[in-house]
């Protein structure tokens, strides 16, 4: 929990469908098709590498990636994992069960180009999760 009240003193604004479209259309805008993405998910280090929109390489934690789906781990995966969250978040009979109301989703895109740069879920009884952006370089 305490770690859930020093990652909200930077600004963040609730998960929702319109934030997510908003970010996703800045992003779409952006026209980035080549860039290297550093972040936390959860207790896991990433690595991305992604031109054209392809991920062309995927590290874990310093090791190279033996993840089928990498596409997951790439700007578009978050913005589907993200997408996820909201549904899950708002189905009482899903994953998070008749907890989901009582969890807290935040987010917070970069500005200029929409990519999440944090992300937190927290409370009720269900497992939290984060996604820290800690370096994003755009290559094109």
């Amino acid at each position: 929990m305490l770690g859930a009240i020093l990652y909200l003193r930077e600004p963040t604004q609730p998960l929702t469908p319109q934030a997510l479209d908003a970010a996703r259309k800045l992003w779409r805008d952006g026209g980035i098709r080549a860039y290297v993405a550093r972040f936390r998910m959860n207790a896991s280090l990433y690595e991305v590498r992604c031109r054209d929109g392809i991920v062309e390489d995927l590290t874990v934690d310093g090791r190279i990636s033996n993840i089928a789906e990498v596409r997951s781990y790439s700007v578009d995966g978050l913005f589907d994992l993200l997408e996820l969250e909201i549904v899950n978040l708002n189905d009482t009979k899903g994953p998070f069960g008749p907890n989901a109301p009582a969890l807290m989703a935040r987010v917070r895109f970069n500005a200029d180009f929409g990519y999440p740069e944090r992300y937190i879920r927290a409370g009720g009884m269900a497992r939290g999760a984060s996604i820290e952006m800690l370096e994003f370089k755009r290559l094109n």
